[in-house]
Parts: structure tokens; sequence; C-alpha cells
């Protein structure tokens, strides 16, 4: 199913050379660059959107499992909140269509505004398809959700980043593939950044978009370019693991 799923709809509702982290390590969230940021509770989602916990179940730390799947949503990340949950109608049955969406606002003259999104979308799977056959689906809808873009280079990529345990060993990365492209919206530079993998008999999908502009001394200025590195080497690739370990 097409998805559109934009910065305006959200007020209403990295990558990294070298990623070095601990495989236990939790992520964090920072506190809102901007005072009010919507933060709602992982139960209260759920709770006042009907269908949802069909779909989706809140866990003692605030994250979301993903009921179909077992995929793990984070309570927020460093540069955005969990706002929303979404479950679409598929032909494969009730949650194997569904997202995770994340947001942050910013301070405008008039008042507040989304600046940054973040979506993780967790789908069933159709039976023989491929990595690159899903990847360029949900590339051609990224190009026509930001038509004009230039290709930066992948989001991620396995030749450029690490992942290292405590001990210091290094720690393998799922496969995937991945865009980002610079564009323009309203005057301002963005980027626009896809990842998928296919787990098993589950495509993960990120989508994000954020500004790469700021104002001399804006708080928020580069903290969405490690977003996706973020989630692809944590609950990304423990999903995937899982998935690797269910078909042994």
């Amino acid at each position: 199913m097409k998805r559109t799923v934009t910065l305006t709809m959200a007020v209403a509702l990295c990558f990294t050379a070298l990623l070095t982290m601990a495989v236990a390590r939790t992520v964090q969230a920072a506190e809102p660059v901007v005072p009010g940021n919507p933060n709602p509770p992982v139960e209260t989602i759920i709770r006042t959107h009907p269908g949802t916990d069909a779909a989706f179940e809140a866990q003692p730390d605030d994250s979301a499992r993903h009921i179909q799947s077992g995929f793990v949503c984070p309570a927020s990340l460093p540069n955005v909140n969990l706002w929303n949950f979404f479950v679409f109608p598929s032909p494969q049955g009730i949650g194997t269509d569904v997202g995770c969406d994340y947001g942050r606002m910013h301070r405008t003259p008039t008042g507040f505004a989304a600046e940054s999104k973040f979506t993780i979308f967790v789908v069933k799977a159709r039976s023989g398809m491929t990595l690159e056959q899903v990847f360029q689906g949900y590339l051609a809808e990224m190009h026509g959700s930001a038509p004009g873009g230039r290709v930066r280079g992948p989001a991620v990529s396995l030749q450029k980043a690490r992942l290292q345990s405590a001990d210091g060993s290094n720690v393998a990365l799922p496969m995937v593939l991945s865009e980002a492209d610079d564009f323009v919206m309203a005057g301002r530079q963005y980027v626009s950044e896809v990842v998928v993998g296919l787990f098993g008999d589950w495509i993960v999908e990120l989508r994000s978009t954020y500004p790469s502009e700021f104002a001399p001394g804006d708080p928020a200025a580069g903290i969405d370019f490690p977003a996706s590195s973020i989630v692809w080497a944590t609950v990304m690739r423990e999903f995937a693991a899982r998935a690797a370990g269910s078909k042994q």
C-alpha cells in the first residue's frame, strides 16, 4: 500500500562514518529542544486511537511492541518523540502494515510547527519479494513525496559504519538498502531518507525528513543526522537477529 506521511500531517497527530556504541546500551531521549514538544505516554496513544491495541502493546519502558512481528519501537529517539501509531488496512490481515511515528516541533513567529519527522514502518512481505524490489518501491514513494531532490548517497552503509560491543569486539549490522536526498521545502533545505531491510517475513522501513539548514545557535542543528543509523544499529539489528534465529 502506498502511504504518504508528511511533515504537515505530523502536526496533527544518520548516518556516521564511525558508529561506536555499547550493544546493551539503551537509546535515551534528549530533553525536547522546544519546550512543550509533544511526548504522550505510549499507553495513552494506544488508548486514544481505536484499533491500535490490535497491533501494539505498551512495554514497561514506554516502548511499543508490535504484536504480529515482535518488533519493538523505541519510546523516543535523541531527536524526536513518539507521537502516533499507524495501522493501515491490509489484505494480509490486521497488524500486517503498521507504523510508529515520531516527530519534533519548532517555534515559529506564530506558534509551533512540525520540524522533523521519523517513521518506522513494519510490513508483512508478500511471498517471493526481494530486498531490491521492496527498496525500489519505497524509494519511488520517497521521490514522489519530495520531487526534485538531489541524491546524497546511502543514508546508512555497511562499508562506512562500525558497531562495537562494550568489550570492543565488532558487532554485525543487518543488510539494508538506503538513500538520502537533499531537497527544498518552503524555502528551507531538508534531507529525506529511506532505509529498508527484509528480515524473514517482515519488511522494516525507516523514513525520515529533517532540516539541514538552521539559524545560528539553533539547539536542534545536527541532532537529526544520526537517527537512521541509531535505529539501524539497535532495534532494527535486534529484530534482524531474532528473525535469523527463528529460521534455524
